[in-house]
């Protein structure tokens, strides 16, 4: 029994939040310089950092999708604001997911917003807007596609998209039927907040899986001023970016390789795949799926379409239809803070590796590398639990500190009672010697037909057996039911051996909670470096 560290053991991550000054050696200029938890550093970073890009047409972007979402005048005056040269974003990102994903997607929006918040609070040059980056070309339908929540026995019950189509993106995706949706809402607890709940899935409904779940992060995160875009709104803004991208293949895939290698040498796992020369950092988009532009023979190609471009007619094409054209998780991170003015990135672990394999490719594509602020990680707490933690004697604020030892606990708590052990023991070997006598003395007077015997001192010890089971149960310090509440204990704070958020669906706590469940993790403070536990009143 063991708990997964967060953020998929990445050890660049741990190190990053413990102690980022540990990375000296290996990171670049801005994480040597500026603390992640430090708001005055923070402030510092964002009163030096400038974007040169297209404010005017960024604004008029974002206006219109935001009309198509029916935006909060809070987004509406948030996206007025990127028009003055003094506004600067605090952005995530995240493929969709359905019904919202996992906890520590709707964690990764809080991040931003309770950021966002924290920095306006303070006297600046800068203004800073929340901007959530939904990843609408994604296409691993692995990572999206399913949705779990806790039963009434507190154990897990997963609900997966029917759609399992290969390789389309998810603005491409059927959205979810009215019988999968009724089949889920059956499921949860009902909740006074549940009606709600459902008129809000029901209204976001579109025909994709992308829409659908950017329609719903608006209604649940609108009245925090959450701006919300996607890529295809973004394409044409971002064609001269992908055309750059073009022209420096070679180069950006030297400026991979070496931060790959330095990367490992140093300990730490690389999050995407080293390049080569053949794979470029481009995806072109063809009926809703995405194929990577290969580069052979000195020439940029598609073979499962039998396409074939020069450079410059590959450019051409970006330039006339940027909506095929799509990034890898390579280029993606500089197309953000290309098109954006993407300051600060609330990062998972995944997204500081990104970033760390491409910091030369930053610098070689003139854009800015974000400060990383690392996301907000938490649990929710239910006064069960809460009780069962205070029966095994654990502080729930040790939990995730890392100072439980969840075996020695389990061994301890479980434990049954010694000397009833004993006596059974004991007991067992006199049994036992008594039975070898019995059947060599019938062997002695000649009987043969022995098995009858053999089979009942079998059955009876295996009765005895089943006795000394329900004895120990009985009579352990915490009573009877102490092993099945200890599992159901662990289980709940630990599903599948990980913690909470990346597994349990967030929109099971707003059941729970309703609406105060966005006002408590958009007030969670993401720079202290802990992880939150919320407690149900």
């Amino acid at each position: 029994m063991h708990c997964i560290e967060i953020h998929d053991e990445l050890k660049m991550f741990n190190q990053y939040t413990n102690d980022y000054r540990e990375m000296n050696s290996v990171r670049y200029k801005d994480f040597n310089e500026f603390s992640p938890y430090d708001i005055s550093d923070i402030m510092d970073f964002a009163d030096n950092y400038s974007w040169e890009g297209d404010r005017k047409g960024l604004v008029g972007v974002l206006r219109e999708y935001a009309q198509q979402l029916g935006a909060t005048t809070e987004t509406s005056a948030n996206i007025s604001l990127l028009e003055q040269e003094n506004t600067i974003a605090v952005m995530t990102g995240h493929q969709p997911a359905l019904l919202g994903g996992s906890l520590f997607v709707l964690l990764k929006i809080a991040s931003v917003i309770s950021l966002c918040r924290k920095l306006n609070n303070k006297s600046g040059l800068k203004r800073f807007v929340p901007v959530f980056w939904a990843a609408t070309e994604d296409h691993n339908a692995s990572e999206y596609t399913g949705i779990e929540v806790y039963d009434k026995a507190n154990d897990l019950s997963s609900y997966k998209y029917s759609d399992d189509s290969e390789n389309i993106i998810a603005s491409a995706r059927n959205a979810i039927t009215v019988e999968q949706l009724s089949e889920f809402f059956s499921a949860l607890p009902q909740t006074e907040f549940l009606p709600r709940i459902k008129d809000e899935v029901y209204a976001a409904s579109a025909d994709n899986l992308g829409e659908s779940f950017c329609r719903l992060i608006n209604k649940w995160f609108g009245e925090f001023g959450l701006i919300i875009i996607k890529p295809e709104c973004l394409r044409e803004l971002s064609s001269k970016i992908m055309c750059k991208a073009i022209m420096k293949h070679k180069t950006l895939v030297s400026n991979m390789h070496t931060d790959t290698v330095e990367m490992e040498q140093n300990g730490y796992s690389a999050q995407l795949p080293d390049s080569d020369v053949e794979n470029t950092f481009l995806f072109y988009i063809s009926n809703g799926v995405r194929h990577r532009i290969k580069f052979i023979e000195e020439q940029f190609c598609i073979p499962e379409l039998n396409l074939n471009f020069t450079e410059s007619e590959l450019r051409t094409e970006v330039a006339v239809k940027p909506e095929k054209f799509s990034p890898v998780a390579g280029l993606r991170p500089i197309i953000q803070g290309n098109v954006l003015p993407a300051c600060i990135y609330i990062a998972g672990g995944g997204e500081l590796a990104y970033h760390y394999q491409l910091r030369r490719n930053f610098n070689a594509m003139e854009v800015s590398i974000p400060l990383l602020i690392p996301r907000m990680s938490g649990t929710f707490l239910t006064p069960s639990i809460i009780r069962l933690l205070d029966k095994f004697s654990i502080s729930y604020k040790d939990i995730f500190s890392g100072d439980v030892d969840w075996e020695k606990v389990e061994k301890k708590l479980l434990a049954a009672n010694t000397g009833l052990n004993q006596a059974f023991s004991l007991y067992y070997g006199s049994v036992e010697r008594a039975g070898t006598e019995l059947l060599d003395t019938l062997q002695n007077m000649g009987i043969t037909n022995i098995r009858d015997v053999e089979q009942e001192s079998v059955k009876f010890l295996e009765r005895l057996q089943r006795v000394q089971n329900r004895l120990s149960q009985q009579n352990t310090p915490l009573g009877k039911d102490a092993k099945k509440q200890f599992f159901k204990m662990y289980k709940y704070l630990f599903p599948k051996e990980k913690y909470q958020e990346l597994s349990i669906a967030g929109i099971y706590f707003y059941n729970l909670l309703g609406k105060s469940f966005f006002a408590k993790i958009c007030e969670a403070d993401v720079l202290t470096n802990d992880h939150k536990l919320w407690i149900f009143e």
